[in-house]
Protein backbone atom coordinates (compact mmCIF):
# COMPACT_ATOMS: atom_id res chain seq x y z
CA UNK A 1 0.00 0.00 0.00
CA UNK A 2 1.15 3.74 -0.79
CA UNK A 3 1.02 5.34 2.23
CA UNK A 4 0.32 9.33 1.96
CA UNK A 5 0.39 12.27 4.03
CA UNK A 6 -3.32 11.93 3.98
CA UNK A 7 -3.34 8.64 5.06
CA UNK A 8 -4.99 8.26 9.24
CA UNK A 9 -3.37 5.42 10.96
CA UNK A 10 -5.55 3.80 13.51
CA UNK A 11 -4.00 1.06 15.82
CA UNK A 12 -5.09 -2.54 14.81
CA UNK A 13 -7.55 -4.18 17.78
CA UNK A 14 -4.77 -7.01 18.42
CA UNK A 15 -2.29 -4.65 19.17
CA UNK A 16 -1.72 -4.31 23.35
CA UNK A 17 0.83 -1.73 24.38
CA UNK A 18 2.32 -1.27 27.68
CA UNK A 19 4.34 1.77 28.70
CA UNK A 20 8.17 1.00 30.35
CA UNK A 21 11.02 3.17 31.06
CA UNK A 22 12.54 3.43 27.65
CA UNK A 23 9.19 3.59 25.54
CA UNK A 24 6.54 0.69 24.83
CA UNK A 25 6.43 -2.67 24.40
CA UNK A 26 4.12 -3.57 21.89
CA UNK A 27 2.66 -7.15 21.42
CA UNK A 28 0.24 -8.52 18.82
CA UNK A 29 -0.70 -11.90 17.51
CA UNK A 30 1.00 -11.38 14.09
CA UNK A 31 4.30 -10.10 15.23
CA UNK A 32 6.88 -10.67 18.40
CA UNK A 33 7.34 -8.38 21.24
CA UNK A 34 8.57 -4.74 19.53
CA UNK A 35 10.13 -2.39 21.62
CA UNK A 36 9.50 1.24 20.52
CA UNK A 37 12.21 4.27 22.35
CA UNK A 38 10.31 7.08 23.39
CA UNK A 39 10.59 9.09 19.62
CA UNK A 40 8.56 6.60 18.19
CA UNK A 41 6.19 5.86 20.99
CA UNK A 42 5.95 9.65 20.90
CA UNK A 43 4.52 8.99 17.11
CA UNK A 44 2.42 5.98 18.02
CA UNK A 45 0.49 8.07 20.89
CA UNK A 46 -1.10 9.96 17.45
CA UNK A 47 -2.66 6.89 15.61
CA UNK A 48 -5.82 7.90 16.83
CA UNK A 49 -7.93 7.09 13.86
CA UNK A 50 -8.52 10.56 13.17
CA UNK A 51 -5.75 12.74 12.40
CA UNK A 52 -3.44 12.10 9.45
CA UNK A 53 0.00 10.92 8.76
CA UNK A 54 0.05 14.78 8.16
CA UNK A 55 -1.44 16.24 10.64
CA UNK A 56 0.40 13.68 13.08
CA UNK A 57 3.82 15.22 11.80
CA UNK A 58 2.31 19.38 12.35
CA UNK A 59 2.10 18.17 16.11
CA UNK A 60 5.21 16.59 16.80
CA UNK A 61 6.58 19.11 15.00
CA UNK A 62 5.05 22.02 16.82
CA UNK A 63 5.74 20.24 20.19
CA UNK A 64 9.54 19.84 19.72
CA UNK A 65 10.00 22.70 17.21
CA UNK A 66 11.80 20.76 14.79
CA UNK A 67 12.36 20.77 10.86
CA UNK A 68 8.27 19.90 9.77
CA UNK A 69 9.82 18.27 6.60
CA UNK A 70 11.86 16.08 8.27
CA UNK A 71 9.60 15.17 10.98
CA UNK A 72 6.81 14.31 7.89
CA UNK A 73 9.49 12.23 6.57
CA UNK A 74 10.20 10.21 10.03
CA UNK A 75 6.39 9.63 10.83
CA UNK A 76 5.89 8.25 7.47
CA UNK A 77 9.15 6.30 7.73
CA UNK A 78 7.15 4.72 10.86
CA UNK A 79 3.97 4.21 9.46
CA UNK A 80 4.82 2.13 6.68
CA UNK A 81 7.03 -0.10 9.25
CA UNK A 82 3.80 -0.58 11.17
CA UNK A 83 1.29 -1.24 8.44
CA UNK A 84 4.25 -3.44 7.19
CA UNK A 85 4.02 -5.21 10.48
CA UNK A 86 0.18 -5.40 11.21
CA UNK A 87 0.24 -2.93 13.64
CA UNK A 88 -1.89 -0.59 12.72
CA UNK A 89 -5.23 0.35 9.76
CA UNK A 90 -5.24 2.96 7.44
CA UNK A 91 -7.95 5.16 6.20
Amino acid sequence: MNISMESVPKISDNVKARKETFGLLLVSKRTPILALNEDSMEIWNHFDGVKSVEEIAQEINSELETDLAETAETVKCFVESCFELGLIELS
